[in-house]
């Protein structure tokens, strides 16, 4: 098969799954003040921060629970190769402030209105990486979470972040979708690649004039995100991040080696 036919098959069959959902799915959603001006923003850069209700006592909280969480051995932690990176999906099934980040209506609603599909299916990942030599970041390096619809999440760091210790990075305008078959083809990658070394990135923006933003947002404001795009979890040269992550899916399944490490109790 053609690639580029193989492109409008994967896109059409989406996008008639997606109507689909939708009729299925129908309900109207209240836009706020303010919601434009993320809505635009997740448009045409990929991403948006908003604030959120979490103070500095909930956030130090927070990483009480995933220090705990994290010697639980019963539990499914998930840890990188080099033992920097831990990760707990369904940490909102332990963590009263991990349920509020994961029911927060802002993200909920701005993100539902961006990709005009319902959420269906949602769970937060409870995520410290360290700062271990040779560490990758969270993430594991540059990557794209799929090329085949807009997938979404939101982040918030439940720890001071600075240039030093792991924000998360986005290269803007990744995810515009008419654009990624002629970042591939730049790359001599499949359309639907993933991973992107950091050489492969650093041609990619200076080739199409694309900007790296870094985002060292306060503990407590919310990152949304079309993770589609470019992005990866700047790696550590100093401290600890703690943060939230919803990982956020609407009619299609769950891949299965999330739905594997979700903890339900």
């Amino acid at each position: 098969m053609h690639p580029f036919t193989k492109i409008l098959k994967t896109y059409h069959g989406n996008e008639v799954a997606n109507w689909r959902h939708r009729l299925n799915n129908q309900k109207k959603i209240e836009l706020q003040p303010g919601d434009i001006q993320h809505l635009e923003n997740l448009e045409k850069r990929g991403w948006t921060v908003i604030p959120s209700q979490f103070n500095a006592s909930d956030l130090e909280e927070i990483r009480t629970e995933l220090d705990r969480a994290f010697e639980r051995t019963e539990l499914p932690i998930w840890s990188d190769d080099e033992g920097a990176d831990h990760r707990l999906f369904g940490f909102d099934s332990i963590s009263e402030k991990a349920k509020q980040f994961h029911q927060f209506a802002d993200s909920i609603r701005i993100l539902s209105s961006y990709t005009r599909i319902p959420i269906s299916f949602m769970t937060t990942m409870g995520g410290r990486i360290k700062s271990i030599e040779k560490n990758k970041g969270s993430g594991g390096g540059w990557h794209r979470d799929t090329a085949e619809f807009r997938q979404v999440k939101s982040i918030m760091y439940a720890s001071p972040i600075d240039l030093n210790n792991g924000p998360f990075q986005y290269v803007d305008g990744s995810h515009i979708r008419k654009n990624i078959p002629t970042y591939a083809k730049y790359l001599k990658k499949d359309w639907n690649e993933r991973r992107f070394t950091n050489e492969e990135v650093e041609n990619l923006c200076n080739q199409f004039n694309l900007k790296v933003s870094t985002l060292v947002s306060s503990p407590g404001e919310i990152i949304l995100v079309d993770t589609s795009g470019l992005h990866r979890g700047k790696p550590l040269e100093t401290g600890t991040r703690y943060a939230l992550t919803n990982y956020i899916w609407n009619h299609r399944l769950i891949p299965p080696h999330i739905r594997q490490m979700i903890y339900t109790p």
